[in-house]
């Protein structure tokens, strides 16, 4: 019954469709409608009489109506698809996200996709610790303090980053400290707001979390769009740097090779791309006290800000400085840091002795230097500070975590690739020994990029001869 309610809808709005009509006319046959069978047979025409009156392979068969009915599907999802997008458009504009009164022009409260649209309010204020930070309970009263100032009822989820030192290790599926609920409730004539505190840590309480799989599935795109900002901040910095000036346009920033700034975007950072031009601070949700409102305006006026759906505290963390490359020579690690969160950290090979320690930063980035995406610096090369020596690939991936290079940095395919598309241009490289942990920190899906249409990253006019 499910399939004939489908098809019959299906056909009404694709009434040409005789592949349509025939299966529907199946479907109608095989519950004893013969009649309705018969007018979908005639609507058919050809189509039931190559299939019924031709002596076709009954394998065949199926698999024709099989492909036809995943036609139908793929159709009937992307209709779906598009009717969640047009409400969740509604809902931002009813929201006044981006246009709300008082609000600043360069403030921006992301939006994510998930199983189903979310207004802001709905959405959780994101606080970030580490293992230290939540030791004693504290970040309980930074929250609360931090919610009096929003929105009554929303939920505060707590993610726990892995320490190492003084070190935060980045995490797609962080672990989950715990909550906080705002609640209101009334006494006699006053309003009275109340905290529901709720700490998933097995040797303070018995208990799971109890967090929603939209909730989740909020926080895994959160994470990804958190790592979208920093790269294409990273990359106007950079630019800005080099230049002297911010660039104009997204294009700027993925111009083909040398001025390849960024490898590519994606479509996420070509929506950030105006109001992280224009913003010379991220900052973390929370409203303000009356008496800062005309204070802060001030101070936006000459530090324009972009908002971002995290505490205060969360977004001055994990975006205190653009990316920067750690290497520590001591346990082969390589490392995209920001402030003393670890985004990512690769294992690598080197040159022992003749690999230089000092500070640096990549003066140039190439796909398949020499014309070769297999040869002996692999499909992608990031020179350091216009010398010899550069972070590339290898067609020697044994010697990964070992010192068998002639002083460059050697990275296995995927983690080079992912390297080049998540880093800059003038990104600075600070090679030393003992300043890593030993942790491999990557995501479950490499950060990627898309390069800009007729980007050519290649330079087929210059031999290189890094020492590998």
């Amino acid at each position: 019954m499910k399939d004939i309610l489908f098809l019959k809808r299906y056909v009404e709005s694709h009434p040409d469709n005789r592949m349509a009509w025939y299966l529907l006319g199946k479907e109608y046959e095989a519950t004893g409608q013969t009649g309705k069978a018969n007018y979908c047979f005639n609507q058919a025409g050809d189509v039931y009489e190559a299939f019924e009156h031709t002596q076709i392979p009954a394998k065949w068969l199926l698999e024709a109506a099989e492909k036809e009915r995943q036609l139908i599907e793929k159709q009937r999802k992307r209709i779906t698809r598009r009717r969640w997008t047009l409400i969740a458009l509604m809902l931002l504009l009813i929201c006044g996200i981006s246009g709300a009164p008082g609000a600043d022009p360069t403030d921006l409260q992301l939006a994510l996709e998930v199983n189903q649209p979310q207004k802001p309010s709905e959405q959780p204020m994101i606080y970030i610790v580490g293992e230290k930070d939540g030791a004693d309970g504290a970040w309980q009263q930074s929250i609360a303090s931090h919610m009096i100032q929003g929105n009554p009822g929303q939920q505060a989820v707590v993610l726990e980053l892995e320490q190492r030192g003084s070190w935060l290790l980045w995490s797609h599926q962080p672990q989950l400290l715990g909550e906080l609920k705002q609640q209101e409730k009334s006494v006699t004539s006053s309003s009275e707001r109340t905290y529901d505190v709720q700490v998933f840590d097995p040797a303070v309480c018995d208990c799971t979390p109890d967090i929603p799989r939209a909730t989740r599935s909020y926080i895994a795109k959160w994470a990804v769009q958190m790592e979208e900002i920093q790269s294409l901040r990273s990359g106007v910095i950079g630019y800005q740097k080099q230049n002297g000036k911010q660039p104009a346009q997204m294009t700027d920033l993925t111009d083909s090779y040398p001025r390849n700034v960024m490898a590519g975007q994606t479509p996420n950072m070509r929506n950030l791309f105006e109001p992280l031009r224009k913003s010379q601070v991220i900052r973390g949700q929370g409203k303000l006290r009356t008496e800062t409102v005309k204070e802060k305006q001030a101070i936006d006026r000459e530090n324009p800000t972009l908002t971002v759906n995290m505490s205060p505290a969360s977004a001055d963390m994990i975006f205190q400085e653009p990316y920067k490359i750690v290497i520590d020579k001591q346990n082969h690690r390589l490392a995209v840091v920001s402030g003393r969160v670890i985004w990512r950290s690769y294992e690598v090979g080197l040159g022992g002795d003749q690999t230089p320690e000092g500070n640096f930063e990549i003066s140039e980035k190439v796909k398949n230097p020499n014309g070769k995406s297999n040869g002996e610096f692999g499909s992608r090369g990031m020179t350091l500070s216009d010398t010899l020596y550069a972070i590339h690939g290898t067609n020697e991936p044994s010697s990964i975590g070992k010192d068998e290079s002639h002083g460059c940095i050697r990275m296995r395919q995927a983690d080079v690739e992912e390297l080049f598309d998540l880093v800059p241009l003038g990104t600075k490289v600070i090679i030393k020994k003992g300043i890593l942990p030993d942790d491999l920190v990557k995501a479950q899906q490499p950060f990627k990029v898309r390069p800009q249409q007729g980007q050519n990253q290649t330079n087929p006019h210059k031999v290189y001869k890094w020492l590998d």
